[in-house]
């Protein structure tokens, strides 16, 4: 690579690197720096942080919806026997199960949208 910038630039890289050294303004580099941080404060600050995840009334959410999730399954299992079909076939349940409650794909496009609606609220998008 050394090679191919000075036959572009026909100076050595050593030059080259002296030169962008002299001409580097520090002060002008802090100041667009503190203007990216700000911009990054202003832009991204209001989106929620891990506290917020972790606070009980989010997580309070999460409950309702593996509830909602969870009541099927046991419904199907004790109710409608489909527990018979797994101790029948121990062998497959990991697989039974997986085919019949598609929940990772179902949750994975529910937190989709969920995070399009806050983005969205957010004014973000």
């Amino acid at each position: 690579m050394d090679h191919w910038i000075s036959k572009v630039t026909h100076k050595s890289s050593r030059e080259i690197a002296e030169k962008l050294k002299n001409e580097f303004d520090t002060d002008k580099a802090k100041e667009a720096f503190q203007r990216l941080v700000a911009f990054k404060d202003k832009t991204w600050g209001n989106l929620p942080d891990l506290e917020w995840a972790a606070h009980k009334s989010t997580l309070r959410a999460q409950t309702d919806i593996v509830k909602e999730y969870s009541e099927r399954m046991i419904r199907d299992l004790v109710m409608n026997k489909e527990i018979l079909i797994m101790t029948n076939q121990p062998s497959q349940a990991a697989k039974y199960i997986q085919r019949r409650y598609p929940y990772p794909e179902e949750l994975a496009v529910r937190a989709i949208s969920i995070a399009y609606d806050t983005l969205t609220q957010l004014h973000f998008l």
